[in-house]
């Protein structure tokens, strides 16, 4: 064990002795000094970004006390860079910097931005040398710390051999990285008996201090469980922990567990209410159930889901609303979908479109709220610094805004749509189809036109246009040249043609050639319709459900292509509704089509006697091509064999059209081979 040390300690000697080499180049981008810093000296470095004339900030992280803190660095530009001055704070075990140039960040790349303190002049700080390893791994939930790049990332073998060895006797440091530490180890030695019993040593060391505290405790027991899994160690140490803290954190973490255990009465069912009541945030932040080393985030994650899908079933809408007041920010996006969103995807919906709006504005109001505040677990702020954090604040909500300017413009709240969608714009540019119509809509709205025309432009140049865009562009189009006529190659001349090239490939890859099976089912007015009677035309078949939100998001494109081809009678198009479920299914499919204004063929499929589900035709379809789930189109050509197979909807409804559009023609072209 002492030759391994020694080895250790003469290759970071080196590779701290590189770094500093590396750092001290005058080309370098990242420059520092003095090489060596201590606590309470002003350390200056020099930043020279590869985009000169971006503006550029920077942020320093100090991993201090062993926690990281992030703040903002004043930046003058001189002409060898930019320079930034701080003072390195006492407990301050390692510093990172990242560097703001526009809207790009700069973390450095293999070696990070990274400088290690020396609490005294010989001496390093106690976990300089460990979190310089730790910081360069992947979580237990594969993330890497965004202060630096992927490609710093070092494999467990370097990070135990290098970093986590040097101070795996350092107590102070033991007891308050022991979990990454033993997660470290047991990554390289997950079958090593002797690296579980230095582990438990360790384990029984920081157990023994005279002045553990109740989460080292914890952090103890849950290195048995999930590292060491020695589920019956854990047990007996978290009993111990209750004794000694009766009212501490593991007895909350229990109550926790106990109401997901044991669902109570309807009356009591947000007893999680109660819970913040007795012990509220302001005294017992979140962040002591979230921290995977001291808390339990799984736990308490489920509770809180639990909780929250409890109310807005029981329509306890108000003890719902102070949960989500409390609700950790790592779920807020998951209870807007849940309260908000999903709520619509079903064929009856258990809230009406005014409660959707209310929710929306009541959980968009309520992260707006959290910006500010100081509980890590509210705001997901973690380390940022404020100079930093309402870009990121913006970027990591930008989903659940697009989604409330969409109902914003849907209810007519044109001038709060615009605000809202003006806010985001920057973040989400042009990756969501839902966002961009929406957007496209409001800047017509306001008589922007021309910026409109640019948007719409851009948006089909990155592949990201609805139906609804291209109409509008093509109403620019005609007013501009008095007439349509051009518009089709205008148009085409836009999309990128790699992308069109490779769709076209992957198209032409996937054809096959299978028999189909034929059927005889009833269309909306009860006329039976037999697909052998089709022979000598393509037929496009859409599996789809009146209660399938995919199915129906992508039916736009379809109804599309339907008009496209209405005057070609050697193309027919049916929509096959199958496993359906409600007694009152035809009612909803019969009502959905009115309501959409389609004009489709649709088709009911039949009871199933081997399934007992209406799906006699999906089923032998199902089965043949080894379909799983809906929607699925399905084309078949003249003489019918089954030539083309698509199955789930990605939300891209435009590239969806071209892709069936491109099937149609290749299978209309040549006869089947």
């Amino acid at each position: 064990m002492k030759k391994m040390i020694m080895l250790c300690r003469l290759v970071i000697l080196f590779a701290a002795l590189s770094l500093c080499s590396k750092n001290s180049g005058a080309q370098d981008k990242f420059k520092y000094q003095p090489q060596y810093v201590t606590y309470g000296e002003t350390f200056r470095v020099t930043y020279r970004p590869d985009v000169p004339k971006a503006p550029v900030t920077g942020v320093v992280y100090f991993f201090r006390n062993y926690r990281w803190e992030g703040h903002d660095l004043p930046l003058t530009k001189t002409d060898s860079g930019y320079v930034g001055k701080s003072v390195v704070p006492a407990g301050t075990a390692l510093m990172c910097y990242r560097f703001w140039v526009g809207d790009t960040v700069d973390v450095g790349g293999r070696i990070p931005y990274a400088i290690m303190v020396h609490a005294t002049a010989a001496q390093l700080a106690p976990g300089a040398y460990t979190e310089w390893g730790l910081m360069r791994v992947k979580d237990s939930r594969g993330q890497m710390m965004p202060i630096v790049s992927p490609k710093a990332e070092i494999e467990p073998k370097v990070l135990v051999g290098l970093w986590t060895a040097k101070e795996l006797e350092n107590m102070d440091v033991q007891r308050h990285l022991f979990y990454d530490v033993a997660r470290s180890i047991k990554m390289q030695y997950p079958n090593s008996s002797k690296a579980d019993s230095i582990l438990v040593k360790k384990a029984e060391e920081i157990l023994h201090l005279n002045e553990v505290t109740e989460k080292e405790m914890i952090m103890v027991a849950n290195t048995y469980d999930y590292v060491l899994h020695r589920r019956s160690s854990a047990d007996s140490i978290k009993k111990l922990i209750v004794a000694r803290y009766p009212q501490g954190l593991e007895r909350r973490l229990q109550y926790l567990d106990t109401l997901l255990r044991h669902p109570v009465d309807q009356q009591n069912r947000l007893a999680l209410n109660t819970f913040f009541s007795q012990y509220p945030l302001e005294q017992y932040p979140l962040t002591d159930y979230l921290d995977q080393s001291t808390g339990d985030p799984g736990l308490f994650f489920r509770v809180y889901s639990s909780a929250i899908n409890k109310g807005f079933m029981g329509k306890q809408y108000d003890a719902m609303k102070a949960l989500i007041r409390n609700c950790p920010d790592q779920l807020m996006q998951w209870v807007y979908d849940h309260v908000v969103d999903y709520p619509f995807h079903s064929t009856t919906p258990a809230i009406t479109r005014q409660q959707q709006l209310d929710f929306s504005d009541f959980i968009v109001k309520e992260i707006f709220r959290r910006e500010t505040l100081q509980d890590e677990g509210l705001t997901g702020r973690a380390y940022y610094a404020p100079s930093e954090w309402h870009r990121l604040f913006l970027d990591k909500n930008k989903r659940m805004l697009a989604f409330h300017a969409g109902l914003q413009y849907a209810n007519e709240d044109f001038p709060g749509a615009m605000k809202t969608a003006a806010m985001i714009k920057p973040y989400i540019q042009y990756e969501s189809i839902d966002f961009n119509k929406v957007y496209a809509k409001l800047l017509v709205h306001f008589h922007k036109n021309a910026e409109a025309k640019q948007f719409i432009v851009n948006a089909v140049k990155a592949g990201k246009e609805s139906p609804e865009m291209v109409v509008m562009l093509e109403d620019f189009y005609t007013s501009e040249h008095h007439g349509d006529a051009g518009f089709a190659p205008y148009y085409t001349a836009m999309i990128p043609q790699k992308k069109t090239d490779e769709m076209h490939a992957r198209v032409k890859k996937e054809l096959i050639r299978v028999p189909a099976p034929d059927f005889e089912i009833q269309d909306l007015k009860g006329q039976a319709v037999k697909l052998s009677a089709q022979k000598g035309k393509v037929v496009v078949i859409d599996f789809w459900a009146s209660w399938c939100y995919p199915c129906k998001q992508a039916m736009p494109g379809m109804q599309s292509l339907v008009r496209k081809y209405r005057s070609n009678s050697a193309v027919q198009f049916y929509f096959i509704s199958t496993l359906e479920e409600s007694p009152l299914y035809k009612k909803n499919v019969t009502d959905f089509i009115i309501r959409k204004k389609y004009d489709f063929e649709v088709l009911y499929d039949t009871e199933n006697n081997a399934t007992r589900r209406k799906d006699t035709v999906f089923d032998a379809y199902a089965k043949l091509l080894h379909l799983s789930g809906i929607p699925q189109k399905v084309i078949i050509d003249q003489d019918g064999f089954v030539r083309w197979v698509a199955g789930g909807f990605d939300g891209d409804t435009v590239g969806l059209t071209r892709e069936v559009d491109y099937a149609i023609s290749l299978i209309s072209q040549k006869k089947s081979e």
